[in-house]
């Protein structure tokens, strides 16, 4: 499966990872993660496919720019998804990550490194 984010669905990310940067928003970045641990699954944005949600199996590989996530990205065969965001501040140095969950194909939950967790 493959989904095409909705406006609103980005601008909730979006919002909510410049709260997380705390006024010191400049632009995000997606994670591109590889599987680690040998098992054979490919490398994707979508945790759930790289690896597993507890983030042990896998590798950063690179990241991908907003411009590309919002044209879309693989859901698993249930419509599930995590994907985790690089929040850069005004100075272009790493400032937090900020995780969203799809279930189901819809977009559920915001959670981030410093940041409380918005359910939707």
């Amino acid at each position: 499966m493959f989904h095409k984010p909705t406006d609103t669905e980005c601008r909730l990310i979006n919002g909510y990872a410049e709260r997380a940067a705390d006024g010191r928003f400049h632009h995000i970045e997606l994670a591109h993660w590889f599987n680690s641990v040998g098992q054979d699954k490919p490398d994707s944005v979508n945790m759930l496919i790289a690896g597993t949600a507890d983030w042990e199996s896998t590798d950063l590989i690179d990241t991908v720019s907003w411009e590309a996530f919002q044209r879309g990205f693989p859901l698993t065969a249930q419509g599930d998804a995590v994907l985790d965001f690089f929040v850069y501040n005004t100075d272009e140095d790493f400032e937090t990550s900020v995780q969203a969950h799809w279930e189901g194909g819809r977009l559920v939950r915001l959670t981030g490194t410093d940041s409380p967790t918005v359910e939707l």
